[in-house]
């Protein structure tokens, strides 16, 4: 059966400039469609007697980035609608012109037909293989290689002479409310918070910050002036805790991907460790099979 273009544009990459600075829009890789399966959503245009539908142009708007996607639908629709127009206008041109024949086409559809078998196999492949306990095995290792990080709670005052910080800790020593100091002293953008940071783990501030907020102990102040590239800050911990790590859930996705990189890497070593093949080095001489990992 011949491939129609308004098939083909499905699964093309598409380019919109202007709004988009040429951003490549996605068209969303689905199945294409059998020419004798009806389509019934809404018709978007009909470009030299073949349609376009809604769904064609929800699949490039999926396949946009996230930050380009909050222009909206609406706000997008025209561009995302000419570049299918153009797109298929262009392919329906190069199918008239009979490059679906062409030796270039053929060898480059070769190739993705090499590459979509090894991608089919490999997937259906891993499918039958992965269990529920692999994710899990991966889960628990990710765990102990990434323990949850130390976090403390902090307020700080954020001035720009060691001279005011200093006499800010001498009126914290001397009783006076630390989060009333910041909205009054304080330069930073939480004074208006009582310098309230939040929680935080060490990578999140600067090192000479970190070092000494992780240092203290609940309701501990710096003794001196903390000097970083913003200023000079006095720092007051409140609470310290660890960090929650991300639940088994949250980290299925990535456990999948993962395990299945790892699956396909096996299945295919042994595959070819199973297969005749002969190794030549760079001369032409015979060469070993590269130990097995």
């Amino acid at each position: 059966m011949q491939m129609t273009a308004s098939r083909i544009v499905k699964d093309l990459t598409l380019m919109a400039c202007g709004a988009f600075s040429c951003a490549m829009i996605a068209a969303a890789p689905a199945v294409a469609q059998s020419a004798d399966q009806e389509r019934t959503d809404q018709v978007i245009a009909e470009v030299g007697g073949e349609k376009l539908y809604r769904s064609d142009f929800e699949d490039a708007f999926q396949g946009l980035p996230p930050e380009t996607q909050q222009m909206g639908q609406e706000t997008l629709y025209p561009r995302i609608l000419e570049s299918l127009i153009q797109q298929l206008v262009v392919i329906q041109t190069g199918l008239e012109q009979g490059l679906q024949d062409d030796p270039e086409i053929q060898k480059r559809m070769e190739l993705v037909e090499a590459q979509l078998v090894r991608d089919l196999y490999l997937r259906r492949a891993v499918e039958a293989k992965i269990e529920e306990k692999d994710l899990q095995a991966a889960y628990d290792a990710w765990l102990e290689q990434n323990p949850p990080k130390e976090e403390v709670k902090a307020r700080h005052i954020l001035v720009e002479t060691e001279e005011e910080a200093r006499n800010i800790i001498k009126m914290v020593t001397d009783g006076q409310e630390f989060a009333e100091l910041a909205k009054k002293y304080s330069k930073g953008p939480s004074a208006s918070q009582g310098g309230d940071l939040g929680f935080f783990d060490r990578g999140s501030m600067v090192k000479p910050f970190a070092d000494v907020a992780f240092a203290l102990q609940p309701n501990q102040f710096s003794a001196d002036p903390v000097k970083t590239k913003f200023g000079w800050h006095v720092i007051l911990v409140e609470e310290r805790r660890k960090g929650d790590s991300p639940s088994f859930e949250q980290l299925r996705p990535s456990l999948g991907r993962y395990v299945g990189e790892q699956m396909a890497r096996q299945i295919a070593a042994e595959l070819t460790a199973k297969s005749d093949v002969q190794r030549f080095d760079l001369s032409g001489k015979p060469m070993a099979a590269p130990a097995t990992q």
